[in-house]
């Protein structure tokens, strides 16, 4: 992992806003797994349990560009709501508060 964040900003300059969702790694999974009509192999399930981890270093690295919304802890509702939010104040630094017409 260390490589990883080491080298991560030299990949492409981070987003203005990351919007992280955590969720159990397994719950997720799952979820998947019952939409896609497969397994994960022991090798994507490891995939996912080492971006879980290196989302959470750049998060900490930035806290600034990234917002969490922890699924384990919200509704879908308060998540969305939550989202738009951010992002309405993301539009409105961009753009000086001007609306699009």
């Amino acid at each position: 992992m260390p490589q990883t964040r080491r080298y991560s900003n030299t990949w492409r300059p981070l987003a203005d806003l990351t919007i992280l969702i955590l969720d159990d790694v397994a719950t997720a999974a799952g979820r998947a797994e019952t939409r896609d009509g497969r397994q994960f192999t022991a090798d994507q399930q490891g995939i996912h349990d080492r971006a879980v981890g290196m989302f959470a270093l750049l998060a900490a690295d930035h806290p600034g560009r990234f917002r969490i919304i922890d699924r384990r802890h919200v509704t879908i509702q308060v998540a969305v709501a939550q989202s738009t939010s951010w992002l309405a104040d993301l539009r409105d630094q961009l753009t000086g508060g001007l609306k699009a017409s």
